[in-house]
């Protein structure tokens, strides 16, 4: 998806979209018969704001334990929360 141009990848591997913020969820597999491309894309930056960055890498670099500094992404970005997911999920 960071390749394709869709989300970018934050520090502990958080997607963030431009209009949906973190709100993005990717499923895919693609099979294919065919070498893989030599040449490497570059990686996505610059689709969020630096709040988001700040964030993750705080979350990456939290005690392991404190799955709240992920969910303090999420309660402090307010790009996208009209997609936010539902309590079910």
């Amino acid at each position: 998806a960071a390749h394709a141009g869709l989300v970018e990848v934050l520090p502990g591997g958080l997607c963030a979209h431009k209009k949906f913020g973190p709100w993005v969820s990717i499923r895919a597999i693609i099979v294919v018969d065919a070498d893989p491309p030599s040449d490497i894309l570059p990686p996505v930056r610059g689709l969020v704001d630096d709040d988001v960055a700040g964030l993750a890498e705080d979350a990456v670099e939290a005690d392991p334990d404190d799955w709240d500094a992920w969910l303090r992404i999420y309660k402090e970005i307010e790009r996208g929360r009209e997609h936010k997911f539902g309590e079910a999920q």
